[in-house]
C-alpha cells in the first residue's frame, strides 16, 4: 500500500520524505502531507488551505485560518485512488486541481 502512495506522490513532482519518530513527513518548500503506520493500515494526513466534508475523511483539525489538516485511513491498495490523488495534488501545489 505504501509503495501505491509513493506512485502518486512521485507522479506530482519532486519532494522530500522524512522519517520521524511516529511518521513520514511529506514536503516539498513547507510540509503538505504525512504517513502514520499502524498494523493494520495507514493515516495519511494531508493539509489543503479548505475544508473537505468526504466520508473517507475521518478527521479534520484546522490549523490556521488557512491550513486544515485532514485525516484519511488506508486500508487497503484499492483506496489510493483517483479521488486520494486529488487530494494530495492539491496538498502538493496548495491550491485545488484544476
Amino acid at each position: 500500500m505504501f509503495g501505491a502512495i509513493q506512485g502518486l506522490l512521485d507522479q506530482l513532482g519532486p519532494h522530500e520524505m522524512t522519517p520521524v519518530k511516529t511518521m513520514i513527513v511529506l514536503s516539498t518548500t513547507s510540509n503538505f502531507a504525512g504517513i502514520t503506520f499502524t498494523k493494520s493500515r495507514l493515516d495519511l494526513g494531508f493539509f489543503l488551505s479548505r475544508e473537505v466534508h468526504h466520508e473517507r475523511i475521518h478527521r479534520i483539525e484546522r490549523l490556521a485560518p488557512r491550513k486544515v489538516a485532514h485525516h484519511v485511513r488506508l486500508s487497503s491498495v484499492a483506496e489510493v485512488d483517483t479521488q486520494l490523488n486529488l487530494w494530495l495534488m492539491e496538498a502538493y501545489h496548495g491550491r485545488p486541481s484544476d
